[in-house]
């Protein structure tokens, strides 16, 4: 499956998603909303390529629309992106590189209130069309893999709501990040503030 069907699959499940969640909340009880936020990611090499990439993608951030129907349910469009790099040490042979995971991103979350609205647990499942990149430079030599692929993510967390116009998100989230003999999976760590209209 090529970049663009992943594109176009996305978008056509965001536009139905976006457009019919407002239809399961009482009228005046939803609310489009914007946001963003901060990312870390650990994760998963083959042993092979482990010693060299960095292990965990610090410099990760997200953007997102999406429309909250009611209290217990939204979908969510978005883009994500991941990346960080790592050198070797004075003691070691010389390297360096880089990991970076980037694409488009579409999620539907169910929220469970526990504390008069303003607090929620949540949980949450989607849909990625991630590019994943690695460059290695070993000795000089230079190595780079590169792969795109539709895949799932799935996570949990809560969020607090301090007023009816801002949210603050906290999620721990597993993907798959398909990238041949390189990377098999990931765990981020995400702290996103929503703005609602």
């Amino acid at each position: 499956m090529r970049l663009r069907h992943g594109g176009v699959l996305i978008a056509a499940l965001a536009s139905n998603l976006l457009f019919l969640s407002p239809c399961a909340a009482q009228p005046g009880n939803s609310w489009t909303y914007v946001g963003g936020g901060w990312d870390y990611t650990a994760m998963s090499y083959d042993s092979a390529v482990k010693p060299y990439l960095p292990h965990d993608l610090s410099g990760g951030f997200d953007v997102h629309v999406g429309e909250r129907a009611g209290d217990y349910f939204a979908a969510e469009l978005g883009y994500l992106g991941l990346s960080d790099s790592r050198m070797s040490r004075a003691d070691q042979q010389p390297f360096h590189s880089t990991m970076t995971v980037s694409g488009p991103m579409l999620d539907i979350y169910g929220y469970l209130p526990v504390e008069d609205n303003s607090l929620s647990l949540l949980a949450t499942a989607g849909l990625t069309y991630f590019h994943a990149k690695s460059d290695v430079v070993l000795s000089g030599v230079a190595t780079r893999t590169a792969k795109s692929a539709l895949g799932y993510r799935v996570g949990v967390g809560f969020e607090w709501r301090p007023s009816k116009h801002v949210g603050f998100r906290f999620v721990a989230r597993y993907q798959p990040v398909y990238l041949d003999k390189v990377s098999r999976d990931a765990t981020t760590l995400e702290q996103n503030i929503d703005f609602y209209f």
